[in-house]
């Protein structure tokens, strides 16, 4: 395994103006230095693709890929699920390693590195998530996420045990 493999981070968005510019902000100012974005739009109709388009002129480590119309009648969106899947097939993909990020959440400048860094050190391990706190407006964090209680006793471990 490489020492510092390529990353390929994919951004989730649908409709995320209101949340695209902090979000991209956040991922530049990672510690881990070799990756990539591919922000993979879900049919926005707000201006998604013109944030996108402006920060791709800035950085040419960010592709921008959109969804195709879903033919059936009435329907365009299918969720996080056609979108990670439109990612995984799109071929623009390049990294040995894949995160799926949202146009709404902040990362912790160092999450990305100690991801990586894990994975390399484990390699077989074939997954990693991250739970996070509930932020506001303002970045003030006013909750925690909690493991579903479907995973509790299963074979996973916590962030400490990690980190």
């Amino acid at each position: 395994m490489i020492k510092n493999p390529l990353l390929t981070i994919c951004l989730l968005s649908h409709n995320g103006e209101k949340f695209l510019e902090k979000s991209l902000k956040n991922i530049l100012c990672q510690n881990y230095s070799n990756f990539e974005i591919l922000v993979s739009d879900n049919q926005s109709v707000d201006k998604t693709e013109e944030i996108i388009k402006s920060f791709q002129g800035q950085n040419s480590t960010i592709t921008f890929r959109k969804n195709a119309l879903d033919k059936k009648p009435g329907k365009f969106y299918d969720g996080c699920y056609s979108n990670c899947n439109g990612c995984i097939n799109s071929g623009l993909v390049n990294g040995e390693f894949v995160s799926f990020w949202h146009q709404d959440d902040i990362y912790e400048k160092n999450i990305a590195k100690r991801e990586a860094e894990f994975l390399i050190n484990n390699p077989n391990v074939g997954a990693v998530f991250t739970l996070g706190n509930i932020i506001d407006e303002n970045n003030k964090i006013i909750g925690k996420y909690k493991l579903p209680k479907e995973l509790k006793g299963k074979n996973i471990y916590n962030f400490a045990d990690i980190f």
